[in-house]
């Protein structure tokens, strides 16, 4: 199954099973680039997708489980760079996040979460030197410490 742009350019392909989405898809900007590539099962999301922007550059990748975001996914700046990594359990933050400032290498936040609620550590970083500069702990969403380097 394809479709096509007024301009020529190819939209989307892939293939159906019993009406619904089945298998490898890919979709495209008008302009030609790549802008999604993932898997379908019973007209899901299901398994490992990725996305682009419009000039090309993957922006995020991960997988759905049954339409969810499920396991890592990673996100990206514009440069490539990457951005943040997360883990998500049935569309909901869970375990470690880790965020990067564009342009420096060191992480610059970690927060933990169970089942999309803030639990555990959340520490951030001086974005020059890569150091601890404060650390807030949290049980089930509520503040319990806080400490500045």
């Amino acid at each position: 199954w394809a479709g096509w742009f007024e301009n020529g350019q190819m939209n989307y392909k892939g293939t159906y099973k019993n009406k619904k989405k089945e298998g490898l898809w890919s979709f495209w900007f008008e302009t030609g680039k790549q802008r999604e590539i993932g898997s379908y099962k019973y007209g899901i999301k299901h398994g490992e997708w990725s996305f682009f922007s419009n000039q090309g550059i993957l922006m995020e990748k991960g997988a759905f489980h049954q339409g969810n975001k499920d396991g890592a996914w990673t996100y990206y700046y514009q440069t490539g760079q990457k951005m943040k990594e997360e883990t998500y359990k049935n569309n909901k933050l869970n375990g470690t996040s880790k965020s990067w400032n564009q342009g420096t290498e060191f992480v610059v936040r970690e927060t933990n979460h169970k089942l999309g609620i803030l639990d555990g550590k959340t520490i951030f970083y001086d974005k020059k030197t890569g150091k601890k500069s404060q650390e807030i702990t949290y049980k089930e969403g509520k503040l319990i410490s806080k400490k500045e380097y």
